[in-house]
């Protein structure tokens, strides 16, 4: 597979217009640069998870009786959580692959 970094730089941005084009994300910055998608994304994994919990513990402490409620929240939880583990395992295979190409060793080799 040839990868480039032009073919790396299209992929991010296709990815990022991509989160921009969804309208229900969680994701509150409009700024669109990957880092900052990547963590809004992720600060968004934690609200959903606190709001789960809350949820729980509401229900276990017999505040609520809404059972319906904590079963969504908990769903978007997992759902969040698997979405991100899906992405760090993509960005990983990525960094590998490029620490593995054979052109991308001598360019660092030339920088030492």
């Amino acid at each position: 597979m040839d990868v480039s970094s032009s073919s790396i730089s299209n992929y991010l941005k296709i990815m990022t217009d991509s989160l921009n084009n969804v309208t229900d994300t969680g994701i509150k910055n409009t700024d669109s640069s990957f880092e900052n998608v990547l963590t809004d994304a992720l600060k968004s994994v934690k609200e959903y998870e606190t709001d789960t919990n809350n949820k729980t513990t509401e229900l276990v402490n017999g505040e609520t009786d809404e059972l319906h409620s904590l079963m969504i929240s908990a769903e978007k939880s997992e759902l969040a959580l698997s979405m991100a583990l899906q992405v760090r395992n993509k960005v990983l295979s990525a960094y590998n692959e490029m620490m593995n190409m054979q052109i991308w060793n001598l360019v660092t080799r030339r920088k030492r």
